[in-house]
């Protein structure tokens, strides 16, 4: 898919984005998290509405975000590790 390619470098000025293939996948798991915890905090702490339906939507609306915003979360990731590589 091409909404989910990871570029190695910068197409107009040639930096190096990623150099090794795994540097960035710790940022993603640790960010994924983020979701993770806003759907066990709905559970846990019966923060959500009380209905199976409304439970329903609220999942169905966590995981939608969680799916779009998924080359989003690939940039700061990626952007996460390049900063921390050049500091």
């Amino acid at each position: 898919m091409k909404w989910l390619e990871v570029n190695a470098s910068c197409s107009v000025c040639g930096v190096a984005l990623l150099e090794n293939e795994g540097d960035p996948w710790a940022f993603v798991v640790l960010l994924d998290r983020i979701f993770v915890l806003v759907l066990l905090g709905v559970v846990y702490f019966k923060l959500g509405p009380p209905t199976h339906a409304a439970l329903i939507t609220v999942f169905a609306s966590v995981i939608a975000v969680f799916i779009l915003t998924t080359p989003n979360r690939f940039g700061c990731c990626l952007a996460i590790a390049y900063w921390l590589r050049v500091r």
